[in-house]
């Protein structure tokens, strides 16, 4: 099976245009996909989301519990950077 047929794959492609901010020009030339793909990973991917925030009351979804989770990673080196200058 080819990398980018993954779910993982998928995931790893949305999570950099959401999360990370990454453009997707810079998607697309770095992992050889098409922009159409992105796109549609993404449209696939918002909508599972809101599929299951319907059938689950929690109010956070998984694209909001994923910038969260980045925030979070990106806390302490943030204050690392703080400390050292």
């Amino acid at each position: 099976m080819p990398q980018n047929d993954t779910p993982e794959f998928k995931k790893k492609i949305v999570r950099l245009r959401l999360e990370e901010g990454r453009t997707i020009h810079s998607i697309t030339t770095e992992y050889s996909i098409s922009k159409g793909i992105v796109r549609r990973w993404r449209s696939g991917f918002q909508k599972e989301c809101h599929a299951q925030s319907l059938q689950t009351p929690s109010p956070a979804n998984e694209a909001e519990i994923m910038k969260d989770s980045l925030r979070l990673r990106r806390e302490p080196a943030e204050k690392e950077m703080e400390i050292l200058f």
